[in-house]
């Protein structure tokens, strides 16, 4: 393994089951619920979120584009959000392959969309580890982070690439990536996680206002991107 390279497994896992009612508009005590909370309390047992993340050199800065370690990463708006730095992250976060697996097991239309909330939560378990082990290894401050695909700028072709950097940590934690560029398991991103003075989120320059993962409005004022 790289030496710059951190595999971080197993990863904690707990639902707050208040949250996750008023999350789904369920109802505390009803017969939902009594489901959900089932459900949920299954998923902790089974679920295993994993994590791997590279500290990569930031070898040349151009118009359009980046290199790191000699992999080329075309995207305007990454590259002006690698102004000030020389470093990045490259990470990949997944809900992993037991959950994913339990997942498949499920034909009712409302459990499957229950089930699919509840690997996104293992999901964002193993990105908040991820994030906070670059925190407490290498105090870069204030983070942000782009995935391809997120913005037409980036395209998800760019993923190629990504994992070009992130391959080998990737496979360890069970990721892989199809020809059709999608992760799996389904409930995987991978990212590109760098020093930042002004938090940047994809949100503010997309304008799909219905997405679920929404983080901060959109905003087409964002001068410094245009």
């Amino acid at each position: 393994m790289n030496r710059n390279a951190h595999v971080l497994r197993p990863i904690s896992f707990d639902i707050n089951m208040d949250d996750l009612l008023r999350h789904m508009c369920i109802k505390a005590n009803s017969s939902m619920a009594e489901r959900l909370i089932h459900l949920a309390r299954t998923a902790q047992s089974i679920a295993r979120p994993k994590a791997a993340y590279r500290l990569c050199r930031l070898e040349k800065k151009e118009e359009n584009r980046i290199v790191v370690e000699g992999i080329t990463l075309s995207s305007r708006i990454l590259r002006l959000n690698l102004e000030n730095t020389h470093r990045v992250f490259v990470g990949v976060a997944t809900c992993g392959c037991e959950i994913a697996k339990w997942s498949e097991r499920f034909d009712d239309t409302l459990e499957k969309y229950w089930v699919d909330t509840l690997m996104e939560y293992a999901l964002n378990a193993a990105n908040t580890t991820l994030d906070n082990d670059i925190q407490s290894t290498y105090r870069p401050g204030q983070l942000s982070s782009m995935c391809p695909g997120s913005l037409d700028d980036w395209p998800v072709s760019e993923q190629r690439c990504v994992f070009s950097l992130i391959g080998e940590e990737a496979r360890d934690i069970g990721v892989e990536l199809l020809e059709s560029m999608l992760m799996m398991p389904i409930k995987s991103l991978s990212r590109i996680i760098f020093p930042s003075e002004t938090a940047f989120y994809s949100c503010q320059l997309c304008p799909i206002n219905k997405c679920p993962s929404r983080r901060v409005p959109y905003d087409p004022m964002s001068t410094e991107y245009q």
